[in-house]
């Protein structure tokens, strides 16, 4: 097979696992939707009052977690990674089809079902309680950070990925230990950033903020080509 780049396979491989997940899909969508409606409503008979929500919050990040880590599951089967691994795709197709439906597709799904949440919660459900005289579940949406939040996702979900072609027999604990060691190591290059800039400045050379955000943003950068990289790498593999 050509192993070119061909926007036709990709389509065509796009379409197929949409197709095949699309029950499964709903099913989460609903989920975090009618999850995400009772914790607000819950919050608010609760406690009242208002309070920011994060489109990027606990359960969202959980979710795309647990979405990333069993990606590849079906390789665990033998019938079923025999048929994934003969489609008519190169390897690079298909890692590229899977951080597109990890990392794009299924971020959005998650979040604007987590939004929508939000909105039964505080428009629809809420007013049926006016006699608990609650104010309101949030005073607005904070997108303030969300830039960088999508940044470390994106790091650790390139980190499930990895672990979920690696590890095709409990990938979801695997891709949980890595996931944690990864944090750590994020953590400690965040640390190390600032500690150098801490360093320099008693030489009267500081860094400045925003080369500060570059570093960052080049270190996330790298770590997840690197397990982006080694998830093709290690699926090319395992088609060997």
């Amino acid at each position: 097979m050509n192993e070119l780049f061909s926007f036709h396979r990709i389509g065509i491989l796009s379409q197929n696992t949409f197709l095949q997940n699309w029950k499964k899909d709903l099913r989460i969508f609903l989920c975090m939707m009618g999850g995400m409606t009772i914790w607000h409503l819950f919050r608010a008979l609760l406690y009242g009052g208002y309070a920011p929500y994060y489109p990027v919050n606990f359960p969202v990040v959980i979710t795309l977690i647990c979405l990333a880590s069993i990606t590849f599951k079906k390789l665990a089967n033998p019938s079923g990674g025999i048929m994934y691994l003969t489609l008519p795709a190169s390897t690079f197709e298909k890692v590229l089809v899977s951080v597109f439906q990890v990392q794009v597709y299924y971020f959005l799904l998650v979040v604007v079902a987590g939004l929508l949440g939000y909105f039964f919660a505080s428009y629809v459900f809420l007013p049926l309680f006016s006699f608990w005289h609650v104010d309101g579940v949030v005073s607005y949406i904070d997108c303030e950070h969300m830039g960088w939040l999508i940044l470390m996702l994106t790091v650790g979900i390139s980190a499930m990925l990895f672990a979920s072609v690696y590890f095709v027999k409990r990938a979801f604990l695997w891709s949980l230990l890595l996931g944690i060691a990864v944090v750590f190591v994020t953590l400690w290059i965040d640390g190390a950033i600032l500690s150098t800039k801490e360093d320099l400045s008693n030489y009267h050379f500081v860094l400045s903020h925003s080369a500060v955000k570059a570093l960052f943003i080049m270190g996330c950068s790298f770590i997840t080509l690197f397990f982006w990289f080694m998830t093709w790498l290690r699926l090319r593999e395992t088609e060997v």
